[in-house]
């Protein structure tokens, strides 16, 4: 069985194939340049001859059933559509980061860079958070059990109301109705327009100019980002209890969370006035692999 695999994120598509239960082949498709997920895989199979037997896709969006779309572009994605173009029956579709969830337990070791590791190991109840910051915001609660695939929980993050411990850290408390407003690439540039208006820098141009240490600007607006980072993460181990760790993924929180950061980040776990001695014993890590929903999608399929 030749299964193809994709990623469909808010600005990127990686596409590859997967013959043997890992990714092979892999392609990086700019969202810009089609007008819908089904002009890239007509691209993409266009450069293969290799037939399709199944396909599963991670969608940055709400998916219900075999159908989804994405939540910061105007593509839906229709599963007999992609079937009918791959000439395959089994089309799986599942949401990005439920795919980052189930893609837990097969990532390389090499795929994680620690930014919290501590000395007690308390991942006794099994429970992980991934979160995800890139074009958008979400996460997913993951629960592993020993011989059984992990249970990864569908959620919508992204718009909910920011916490009152966030919203009252920021310079104008009703700046960022929601979660995602703030905590992704368009809200890192808000939040710097915020501090500093008439700033045209986008995000990945104020993480890039904090890192050249020549722009203290932008090195103040990633110190306030990162810290109120650190008071969603509070609430949010508060909520999930994610003992066995949390997973950061996204080309934002890549970008954001340099080891100069990791101290910010983890501040307001240490110093919560009840539960700070467990939640400072939460592991952290960063999901460097650009491509690691795709061992999620390998992952979803095999089910």
């Amino acid at each position: 069985m030749t299964l193809l695999i994709a990623d469909v994120g808010g600005t990127n598509t990686r596409v590859a194939l997967a013959p043997h239960g890992t990714p092979i082949a892999l392609r990086r498709f700019a969202n810009n340049d089609y007008d819908g997920i089904e002009a890239v895989l007509r691209d993409y199979i266009g450069g293969t001859n290799t037939p399709i037997s199944a396909c599963a896709i991670a969608i940055a969006g709400p998916v219900d059933g075999t159908a989804g779309r994405l939540t910061n572009r105007d593509w839906h994605i229709d599963a007999k559509a992609v079937g009918q173009i791959l000439r395959c029956n089994r089309v799986t579709l599942l949401n990005d980061l439920t795919a980052l969830g189930f893609a837990l337990a097969r990532l390389p070791a090499a795929a994680c860079a620690p930014v919290h590791e501590p000395a007690t190991d308390i991942s006794h109840n099994r429970q992980s958070l991934v979160i995800g910051i890139g074009t958008g915001f979400n996460l997913c609660p993951v629960i592993t059990a020993p011989a059984r695939p992990p249970a990864c929980f569908v959620v919508e993050a992204g718009h909910t109301s920011l916490p009152c411990s966030v919203a009252k850290a920021l310079p104008e408390p009703d700046a960022f109705p929601t979660t995602e407003d703030l905590f992704s690439g368009a809200g890192l540039a808000a939040l710097h327009r915020l501090q500093h208006p008439g700033s045209r820098m986008n995000g990945e141009q104020i993480v890039k100019a904090h890192r050249s240490g020549t722009d203290a600007l932008a090195s103040e607006t990633l110190l306030l980002f990162t810290g109120l980072l650190s008071r969603l993460c509070t609430e949010l181990a508060l909520q999930y209890m994610p003992l066995a760790g949390i997973f950061f993924a996204g080309g934002v929180a890549r970008g954001v969370l340099s080891a100069d950061m990791h101290p910010v980040l983890i501040r307001d776990h240490a110093s919560h006035r009840k539960l700070g001695s467990q939640l400072s014993r939460i592991p952290m890590s960063i999901i460097e692999d650009d491509a690691a929903a795709l061992y999620g999608c390998i992952a979803a399929a095999e089910r």
